[in-house]
Order: C-alpha cells, then structure tokens, then sequence
C-alpha cells in the first residue's frame, strides 16, 4: 500500500478549517513518515493513496468499523505486508469549518480508533510476522495512545495535592530534574513538530507560516484537550455500544 499526501484547500475560512490544515500537515509529512521509520510499519488513513487489488479483495473493509480504513491497513500489516509514504501523491480535501462539524467528525475518528485498538492489539501482539520492534509500535500505537487522554488528566490532582501538602504554590519545588527535563521535553516536542511540518509542507500551505504560529497557540490553549476530552467521551460512547455515524458538513 502507498499512503499519499492529503491537505486541506480551504484554511482561509474558518480559524477550525486553519487548524486542521495545519493538523493535516503534521500528520501527513511528520506523524506517518515518522511513525513508520520509527516503529518500521505505515499507516493507510484512507482518503489518497494505492491499494494493490489483490490484496483489498483479500483484507477487505469492514463496515462495522468507524475507521475501516486504519482496521484494514493493521490487519494488513499484522499479515506481512508493507505500507509506506508519497509526499507527492497529492490530494486536496474538505474540511469542517465549525466547531461542531469538527467535533462530530473526531469523535467518529476517536471512537473508530478505540474499536481498532480493541480489536487489533492483543492479535498484534501475538502476531508471528512482526519484529519486536513493530509489536513495540503497535504499543505505543494501540495501548498508550488510549490511556494517555485518562493519564493526563492526573497531573491536575497530583500539583494540587503538592500545593496543598506546601500550604502554597510557593512551597512547591518545582526544579526537581526529572519534572524539569520532562517538562522542558514535552514544551518543545510541538513547536518541533510544527518546524518539520512547515518544511516539509505542501507549497499551498506552506506559504502560510502565520498558520502554523496560530495553531502553536490554539494547540497550547485549547485544541490538545479539545482533543483528549472527545477521545475520552468515545472510550464511553463505545461503552455504552453508541456507534451513530453523524456527517461532518465540510465547508
């Protein structure tokens, strides 16, 4: 399978429609070249891209799935096979361009990736036809990105619990090494990944670095949590066996 590079070509209407051309950028030319150099196994996310006809007819796509797509690239690898990245296979998208269309379209995405990771991680592991390393990445890839949006939470009643054994926040020590290189890693891990996604962006998007600068912001304020919070309400929504498909109107 060959993923291609999908951007969005309506970021001047709307601040959402902004943010997720940029998001689109980071995925696409940061988190999938990435991802596959760094865990040795691609991600099709459907959209742009090449399937070799034998092997579709093969894996299929499941409609019960909210993300057939991401469902049938796993089991694809799990089997063996290899996907990999054209930045020049080169696509122009839709985005939302409200707050609601946007919210309605990840919480889809957040639910279908929950289903994934029911249904692929334990098979990955046992999986006979990836390396250590690739079961690694199915960790971090299945495992941790569900439980970090319920971890993350943590650190709001572990600080309070520091400032309130301090009787302030002035009693706390806040330049213990680990805390401090931890946190001085987490502060630069987005600005970096913007830097890359900025160079290596599609010339449509690129000549807007005012974009990029806007969603450092919006990341930082509000789209992160934005996004933990609707990944939790899915961990929930498939919970309780909730799996409307809403339509994201795109601008």
């Amino acid at each position: 399978m060959v993923q291609g590079h999908c951007f969005i070509r309506i970021g001047d209407t709307s601040w959402v429609a902004k943010t997720v051309a940029v998001e689109f950028e980071l995925i696409y030319c940061v988190s999938h070249p990435g991802r596959a150099r760094l865990h040795d196994f691609g991600i099709f996310g459907g959209s742009n891209g090449f399937w070799r006809t034998d092997l579709l007819r093969e894996i299929r796509m499941r409609g019960s799935m909210l993300t057939e797509d991401i469902d049938s690239a796993l089991r694809a690898v799990e089997d063996g096979y290899r996907i990999t990245s054209d930045p020049y296979l080169v696509s122009r998208e839709l985005s939302p361009t409200t707050l609601q269309g946007l919210t309605n379209q990840r919480l889809r995405w957040a639910q279908g990736w929950y289903q994934v990771a029911k249904a692929r991680f334990l098979p990955a592991m046992r999986a006979k036809k990836l390396s250590l390393r690739q079961k690694l990445g199915m960790l971090h890839l299945l495992a941790w990105r569900e439980c970090f949006p319920w971890l993350s939470m943590q650190i709001v009643p572990i600080v309070t619990y520091w400032m309130w054994e301090a009787s302030s926040m002035r009693g706390v020590d806040w330049f213990i090494p680990v805390l401090l290189w931890i946190s001085l890693l987490i502060f630069l891990t987005g600005p970096g990944q913007l830097f890359f996604a900025w160079r290596l962006a599609d010339p449509e998007i690129k000549r807007h670095p005012g974009w990029f600068w806007r969603y450092l912001i919006v990341s930082i304020a509000f789209y992160a949590g934005y996004k933990n919070i609707l990944a939790r309400v899915a961990n929930i929504k498939e919970a309780l066996g909730e799996k409307a498909w809403k339509v994201a109107p795109r601008g």
